[in-house]
Formats: structure tokens, C-alpha cells, sequence
């Protein structure tokens, strides 16, 4: 007996070695099955685990256009971009937000354009100036012109036609960014941007003359 005990005694030892041994030389993150973490399975042995993944800047969504542009649509467009910057005399690129915006894919062609009905409504219903231009981006989201010259403003083209090849606007809201103030204002067919409006009146400050 004394014997058979002391035998289980040291198979006992040496399975506890043996175990003993084996935890000692098991790997960090290994699992008590000796496979890899399925976090650790995914991660490219040469990249750390802490370093992002790199994106091809060509396959990120921001850069692509919203609205691609029928053929039709995208000469229409184009033609009236260059007809604008005749009407106005300014050949800068960035100073025609919604039709570069159209060009470019970011604002949909066939969304509502702000109107003089809405605008004069949106006007009536705020007094705060930053207010009245954020409802009027939130029914077009960019203006269609704007400039500086000794101030900063915007122009929100309500009505537009082409006659023998040109463009004018009829009807304009005109916002100081700096003075805050809005004007609205009517021209002639026909009439040069530089023109005086044929009628025009001071929507905000509601109390101006």
C-alpha cells in the first residue's frame, strides 16, 4: 500500500509539473485552448493592434457627388454658370455656391428653390438675423451669389430668365452680412447686375424706413 501511495504521489508531482510548465510557456493572449483571440485572429501579425487601418481616401463616401446629373442637365447647368458670371462680371469660381453646388453633385437639381413668397414669409415670422438665414439654407441650401467690396453679402436669386442669351434676375434677396440687413429688391428685364432696382424695400430690421 505504502508503495502504491507513494507512486500516485509522484504521478501526481509530475502531472502538476508538467502543467506548471505549460502555463509558463504559453504566449500572452493565447486562450486556455491554445488558439488566438478572435480580435487578435484579425490583426495582420506586421500592423500593432493599436494602429487604424488605412483608407484610400477614394473610397470614402464624402467626396462623391449626392446627385449625379443627366447629361441634359449638367450642359443646362454649365451654361448658366457661365451666363451668370457674364451677368455679373465676376469670373470667381467659389462666388456661385448653388449652381457650383449643382456641378459638383452636392445639392439636388430638382429640390425647392427659395422663392419671394417664402422668403418674404420666413422674414415675417423671425427676428433674429442669423435665424432668417438659416431657414432661408434650410429651403436652398447656398445662396446663388455672393461678393465682398468693402462688406460681405449674400443674394438669394428668386426668379431668373434667359432673354436672347443672357441672364437676369427680376427679383433678389439681398443680405449684409456685416450690417445685417436684408433687402429685397426688383429689377427690369433686361437690366445689368450693376443696374438700380426698379423697387426694393428693407425686410430686416423690421423698423428700418
Amino acid at each position: 500500500m505504502k508503495k502504491q501511495k507513494a507512486i500516485r504521489a509522484g504521478l501526481f508531482l509530475l502531472a502538476l509539473l508538467l502543467a506548471l510548465t505549460a502555463c509558463a510557456q504559453r504566449e500572452p493572449g493565447e486562450t486556455t485552448a491554445g488558439l488566438t483571440s478572435p480580435t487578435e485572429a484579425t490583426v495582420p501579425e506586421t500592423a500593432p493592434a493599436t494602429e487604424p487601418p488605412s483608407v484610400d481616401p477614394a473610397e470614402t463616401t464624402s467626396d462623391k457627388p449626392r446627385f449625379v446629373l443627366t447629361p441634359e442637365q449638367k450642359e443646362r447647368y454649365e451654361d448658366l454658370l457661365v451666363k451668370a458670371k457674364e451677368f455679373t462680371h465676376n469670373n470667381r469660381e467659389n462666388a456661385y455656391g448653388y449652381l457650383n453646388g449643382v456641378l459638383g453633385g452636392r445639392i439636388d437639381p430638382n429640390a425647392p428653390r427659395l422663392d419671394a413668397a417664402t422668403a418674404l414669409k420666413i422674414v415675417e415670422e423671425n427676428d433674429d438675423f442669423d435665424t432668417i438665414l438659416k431657414k432661408f439654407g434650410e429651403i436652398q441650401s447656398s445662396c446663388d451669389y455672393w461678393g465682398e467690396g468693402g462688406t460681405f453679402w449674400v443674394e438669394y436669386w428668386l426668379d431668373y430668365t434667359i432673354v436672347d442669351g443672357k441672364l437676369f434676375v427680376p427679383e433678389r434677396v439681398y443680405a449684409n452680412l456685416v450690417l445685417h440687413v436684408i433687402y429685397f429688391r426688383q429689377y427690369e428685364i433686361g437690366q445689368p447686375y450693376s443696374a438700380r432696382p426698379v423697387s426694393g424695400r428693407t425686410l430686416f430690421p423690421k423698423n428700418a424706413s
